[in-house]
């Protein structure tokens, strides 16, 4: 997932505290994407949730981050576990890179992600039947900002 093209992250850029998590941190290059167009403050972070099913993946992952470790933090687990374990964290915007998951595994990443997203903040994810699902149940709480090959949804109210 990239998002060059959503102008409306640029608001984000260069946000001091800017705590964003991502979920399936092995697709694509969305962690570096972030690190450096977006996380560009000193006291921006990442968290990053995947399984890092094989250990090469895991290896390429610790890679391509060496510059920015001090602003990653790594979660080994599944999604939506750690999603119900997770307490104190609120996150600015959240990103949802598992469009190869099971319907049930996205449905629950998606709803999870709602409850430990501010208020305003943003939910970034791939457009499939499940996210139309989603912003129909969740339409009084939620807008919709961007939706081409992904949907950027905003959280209104809990």
């Amino acid at each position: 997932m990239t998002f060059s093209d959503i102008e409306l992250l640029n608001k984000y850029k260069n946000i001091e505290n800017l705590n964003v998590l991502e979920i399936g941190s092995t697709k694509e290059n969305t962690t570096i994407w972030l690190l450096e167009n977006i996380l560009i403050h000193p006291s921006s972070k990442i968290t990053c949730v995947d399984t890092f099913e094989h250990d090469n993946l895991f290896y390429n992952f610790i890679d391509n981050i060496k510059n920015y470790y001090n602003k990653v933090n790594i979660i080994i687990n599944e999604s939506q576990i750690f999603l119900r374990e997770i307490k104190n964290e609120i996150y600015d915007f959240i990103c949802i890179n598992n469009s190869d998951q099971s319907s049930s595994t996205i449905l629950q990443n998606i709803v999870l992600s709602f409850f430990i997203v501010k208020i305003n903040g943003l939910i970034i994810l791939y457009k499939n039947i499940i996210t139309d699902m989603f912003i129909n149940i969740y339409q009084e709480k939620i807008n919709v900002l961007y939706m081409d090959k992904y949907i950027v949804i905003q959280k209104i109210k809990n």
